[in-house]
């Protein structure tokens, strides 16, 4: 227990919020650059690429190694069984769970099969395993343990999203004088009407608006206006559909509107759904029972670098890491479950 711990605890104390890995990068290859049984790579953006020489069909695991803020300085502890922060920032267990499980079976352990493993950068903020040399890769299925819930899920499902940005160009005026200018708050207040935010006409597509900015003072007619936000689906059609609506719905209201409307999509990310008899996917429920785990499915998760991986034909499967309110300053894992997924990865390992 104390070795894995320790290295742990050793890895979360290295800052790494997004963009900024290369400390902990270095850390994990002065551990394993005098071994002899695998060889590692870097590529152009930052992600570490370790391959392993042994038996068998190659087989992907992928951990990130950023945090999010606050991810600075962090002090663990351990209280009533738990590993957790001081309060002051994150853990950091979202991925050093796993980034620990991986580097622990490296430098301490005998591998006897063939292992490929992405240390990946950005996860949290995008731009980083999409741009990896994928070519690099000879294996066609993956593991991730990157869910926080209790160990044992196993996530058949994510979704697609794409970010929209809207920029409603007016003219600015004083607001005694209105007929003077263009208020570009009037478009945008007839395309939000026109716009379901929320549950789209389906529950499993979304749509939000996270920021709206308008105007420059009270007593002056907003010259621009611009909001943010996504469009989040498990359906392709729908997420398609609902793309060309606000197309359409910015072309209407452009034809009645003096000035000019732009708008663009960016920063999309492809979903994935894995079917529950799938042969992968049996097989990794099973070393879950057999470990006296109860294995259970999940519909519904968040993005993670598998769904590049899935959307490059590596049949990648998300799996749950017991980690308890990731991203907050109450983040943390109960110590008995990380020695569970522990058990449960080196199975993975051997028995995959």
């Amino acid at each position: 227990m104390k070795d894995i711990v320790n290295l742990f605890i050793k890895l979360i104390q290295i800052n790494s919020v997004s963009g900024e890995e290369e400390k902990i990068r270095e850390f994990i290859i002065n551990l394993i650059k005098n071994k002899k049984n695998f060889t590692y790579q870097i590529d152009k953006i930052g992600n570490l690429f370790v391959k392993t020489k042994g038996k068998g069909k190659p087989i992907l695991f992928c951990a990130h190694l950023d945090t999010v803020e606050p991810g600075r300085g962090i002090k663990p502890q351990i209280k009533n069984g738990f590993l957790t922060s001081s309060g002051k920032t994150i853990l950091g267990a979202d991925n050093k769970v796993f980034v620990a499980l991986l580097v622990d079976l490296l430098i301490n352990h005998q591998i006897n099969r063939n292992l490929e493993i992405i240390f990946s950068v950005k996860e949290e903020t995008g731009g980083g395993i999409e741009f990896f040399p994928f070519n690099w890769l000879k294996a066609k299925t993956g593991i991730i343990f990157d869910n926080a819930n209790p160990v044992g899920g196993i996530v058949l499902r994510s979704p697609e999203i794409i970010n929209f940005y809207i920029e409603f160009l007016g003219k600015s005026t004083h607001a005694s004088t209105p007929d003077k200018g263009i208020n570009s708050l009037l478009p945008t207040i007839e395309f939000l009407k026109k716009i379901k935010i929320g549950y789209s006409n389906k529950k499993n597509t979304t749509v939000n608006i996270g920021l709206l900015n308008s105007g420059t003072a009270i007593n002056s007619i907003p010259e621009n206006t611009i909001i943010k936000g996504e469009i989040r689906s498990y359906d392709n059609k729908n997420f398609i559909y609902l793309k060309n609506k606000f197309k359409k719905t910015i072309n209407l209201i452009q034809k009645k509107f003096k000035g000019n409307i732009n708008i663009k999509f960016d920063g999309y990310c492809p979903g994935y759904q894995h079917k529950k008899n799938d042969k992968f996917l049996k097989k990794i429920f099973k070393i879950i029972k057999e470990n006296k785990i109860k294995p259970y499915f999940l519909n519904k998760s968040g993005i993670s670098d598998a769904n590049i991986l899935n959307f490059r034909k590596i049949k990648t499967v998300v799996l749950s890491d017991g980690v308890i309110e990731p991203h907050t300053t109450r983040e943390r894992i109960n110590i008995n479950d990380f020695l569970i997924l522990k058990k449960i990865f080196f199975d993975l390992v051997n028995f995959l």
